[in-house]
C-alpha cells in the first residue's frame, strides 16, 4: 500500500495455480514476446500492467558468475534484472540500491541434488525499493544466505518447490532494520515428494523505527512422507518505540502423517541477564549492545565468506 501510493503502481496476484498464494512483485508488463526464460517468469511479465511506462523488450536470463556485483540509482529508470543459477559453485551476488527501483528474479535450474551455495548482499538505500523473487524449477536443491540492510521497502519472496526425493532447502536471513525501513519477508516451501528436507532461520534486526513483516508457509503434500521442514523466525527489537515493529505469521499445511514439521517465532529486546553481566564486567552500554548484536547475527553470518562477515559486521 505504501509503495502504491507513492509510485502510482499496483501489486499483483500470481496466478491461481499457487493455491491462493498471494506473493507480491512489481514486475513491469512488457507486450514483446518473452523467449527463453521459464513458463512461471512469462506468466508473471505477461500479467496486469504494473508499471505501463516501461517497457522490456526480448531477454535472456543472466547467468550468475560466481561474484556478481551490480547496483541501481534514481527512479527514472526502474531496473529489472532475470538472473539464472545452473550449476552448484559458490555464487555471491552483491546488490546495491542507491535510491531506485529493482526487480530482481533469481531462476534456480540444475537438477542436482548437490545443494547450489547462494550468497545475497541487498543493500538499500533510505529511499530505495528493491524486491527479490526467487523461484526453483523443482528439482534442484539449495543452500541460501541473505543479508538485507536498510531500505524504504525491501520485499525477498522465496517460492522452492521439492519435486525430487532427497532435495532440500536452507535458507538463513538477516534483515538490518533501521531509519524507518520497512523489509516484507515471504517464503513459500513446497514438498512434493518422500524423503525431502527444508530449514529455514529468518532474522531480524529492529531499531530507529524499523519495521517488518514474515509470512512462511511449509506445504507438505501426500505423497511427501519422511518429509523434515524446520522454521525459525527470531527478532531482536533494539528501539522502543512504538513504531518499530516485527510482524510474524508461520503456517503449515501438511497432508500425510509420516513427517516431521516444526515452526517457532520469538520477538524480544536484549537479554538482561546477560546485558547485566557484561556490565558487572565494566563493559560500557555501546559495546554491550555491539557484542550480543553480533552473536544474535552469527547464525547467519557463519555462512558469508569471512571476507564477507567482516564487511557485514
Amino acid at each position: 500500500e505504501q509503495a502504491d501510493r507513492l509510485r502510482g503502481t499496483r501489486f499483483l496476484e500470481f496466478h491461481s495455480r499457487f493455491k491462493g498464494l498471494k506473493p507480491l512483485s512489481l514486475l513491469p508488463h512488457t507486450t514483446n514476446e518473452v523467449k527463453k526464460a521459464p513458463d512461471l517468469l512469462k506468466e508473471i511479465l505477461h500479467s496486469d500492467i504494473l508499471m505501463s511506462e516501461i517497457e522490456i523488450p526480448e531477454f535472456s536470463l543472466i547467468p550468475v558468475s560466481n561474484t556478481f556485483t551490480y547496483e541501481v540509482e534514481g527512479k527514472s529508470n526502474p531496473l529489472f534484472t532475470p538472473l539464472l543459477i545452473e550449476d552448484t559453485d559458490e555464487k555471491i551476488i552483491h546488490f546495491i540500491n542507491k535510491g531506485g527501483i529493482a526487480v530482481n528474479v533469481i531462476y534456480i535450474s540444475t537438477n542436482e541434488i548437490k545443494p547450489v551455495c547462494l550468497r545475497i548482499v541487498s543493500e538499500c538505500l533510505e529511499n530505495g525499493i528493491t524486491i527479490w523473487n526467487i523461484i526453483s524449477d523443482g528439482y534442484s536443491s539449495a543452500r541460501m544466505a541473505i543479508f538485507a540492510r536498510g531500505g524504504w521497502w525491501q520485499k525477498l519472496w522465496i517460492y522452492f518447490s521439492l519435486n525430487t526425493g532427497q532435495t532440500s532447502l536452507e535458507v538463513y536471513t538477516l534483515s538490518l532494520l533501521y531509519n524507518k525501513a520497512f523489509i516484507d519477508i515471504q517464503t513459500d516451501v513446497i514438498h512434493r515428494a518422500p524423503e525431502t528436507t527444508s530449514n529455514q532461520l529468518i532474522k531480524s534486526i529492529i531499531k530507529e523505527n524499523g519495521k517488518g513483516t514474515f509470512s512462511g508457509k511449509i506445504v507438505v503434500d501426500r505423497n511427501a512422507c519422511g518429509t523434515n521442514a524446520y522454521q525459525l523466525n527470531k527478532n531482536l527489537m533494539l528501539d522502543k518505540s512504538p513504531e518499530a515493529y516485527f510482524h510474524s505469521r508461520p503456517f503449515l499445511e501438511i497432508g500425510v502423517d509420516e513427517v516431521r514439521c516444526t515452526h517457532g517465532s520469538a520477538t524480544s529486546s536484549l537479554n538482561q541477564e546477560e546485558v547485566f553481566y557484561l556490565q558487572s564486567r565494566g563493559l560500557p552500554p555501546a559495546i554491550i549492545t555491539k557484542i550480543l548484536t553480533e552473536a544474535f547475527a552469527e547464525d547467519v553470518l557463519c555462512y558469508f565468506p569471512e571476507e564477507w562477515q567482516n564487511k557485514l559486521k
